[in-house]
Formats: C-alpha cells, structure tokens, sequence
C-alpha cells in the first residue's frame, strides 16, 4: 500500500502576506512562495491600486501610472522595461505618497521604508527579467520620467487648489479614466512588448536622450 505523500507545511518565522495566485511573500529574509507567480499577477494587483491614496478625481492605478513612464522611455527598451517595473513593489508596501514617505524620514522611518522597497525590488525585478538600475544616468532618466508623470496626473487626475510646484512641464498626453481590467491589459501588453525587443528570458519563478521622452 502506498503511503499518502505529506506535504511540509507553509511556516514563515517572519510576518508575510498572501499574494494575488495564493502565494506568500515573506517580509524579512524569506523564503518566499512563489510557485507560479508572474507578471500578469503584478499587473492584476497594481490595476487595483490606486495612486494618491485614492484622492483623485477619478480612479487612477499605479498599473496605469507605470506604462505612462515605461512609454516616456521609450527611447530605450531597457530604460521602458525599468520604468514599467519601477512602482511593482507597491503591490507589497501599497502605494506611499511622497508627503508620507517625508513624513516617515522626518520621524526616523525612512530607512525602514526603504529597505522593505528594495527588498521587494529584487523580487520584482527578478519577475520582469530586468537587471537593477546601473549607474547616474539611468536612475535619473526614470526619475525624470515618473515626474513628468506626475506633472501630467496633476493636470489630468487631481483637483488643483493648492500648488505643487513641479520641476517638469505635463506631457502632452491627455490622461482618462480606465478601469481596473483594462490597465491590467494595457500593462501586460505593453510588458510583452518590451519582452520583444529586448528578447528578456522569464525569471525562474515564472513557468513557461533622456531629452526624447515621448508617451
């Protein structure tokens, strides 16, 4: 008679969290579950967050927010594939406004922060195929793209009582309303298309002139 394969229980000493195909991603030193996690799940749990804590004039994701980057790089496949990846750990930390992460800094936080983002970075990163950041120019370039970005969602989403005082001009890309399932479509299309062009091989957890910036 054979005997009933048992299967060793799922037991992280540190706290983790369920991820959207039943997963865990442990916070600390793992290890994590990540059987059949892929791209399309980030792509479904960022289409469901939403940026500036909810305080837009209408429901604005960071899944939607990412491919506006990614296609303001698109003058390098490489950079386009960072920008569309460079908000993926939110869907382990949400979405923390720039005055909240200030705030965390001000009260002593900040690195705490931190590290739990590059942790998730590595895990993110690992899942697009993409190498991390490698010197000045490119972590400058996505950050100029995210806050032209900003700008743009500031003139599109937001109510404008107060000033923000922005370094960078909107793009001209007029920015709409887009549901969850449809921002979840638009990241995935614009992911494979970069897997493409830059011939990216899936991450073992998966199965199978910056002055150029354009939308």
């Amino acid at each position: 008679m054979r005997k009933k394969q048992i299967e060793t229980p799922f037991a992280p000493t540190w706290p983790w969290m369920q991820l959207a195909n039943g997963g865990a991603y442990v916070f600390g030193d793992g290890p994590h579950d990540l059987t059949g996690f892929r791209v399309e799940h980030v792509a479904h749990a960022l289409s469901q967050i939403n940026r500036y804590t909810g305080h837009s004039r209408f429901p604005y994701s960071v899944a939607q927010h990412s491919v506006f980057v990614s296609k303001l790089l698109d003058f390098d496949p490489r950079l386009a594939m960072l920008g569309l990846a460079h908000d993926a750990h939110e869907i382990i930390i949400g979405d923390i406004g720039t005055p909240m992460k200030l705030a965390l800094r001000a009260a002593g936080a900040g690195e705490v922060l931190e590290k739990l983002e590059a942790d998730a970075d590595k895990v993110m990163l690992a899942l697009f195929g993409a190498e991390p950041v490698k010197d000045a120019f490119e972590a400058e370039a996505i950050k100029r793209a995210d806050l032209i970005a900003l700008a743009t969602e500031y003139r599109d989403v937001m109510e404008k009582r107060h000033d923000w005082n922005l370094p960078h001009r909107p793009n001209p890309t007029k920015l709409r309303p887009m549901t969850a399932q449809s921002a979840a479509s638009l990241f995935m299309r614009r992911y494979r298309q970069l897997k493409r062009q830059l011939g990216t091989k899936p991450s073992k957890w998966r199965r199978s002139n910056v002055d150029a910036q354009r939308p």
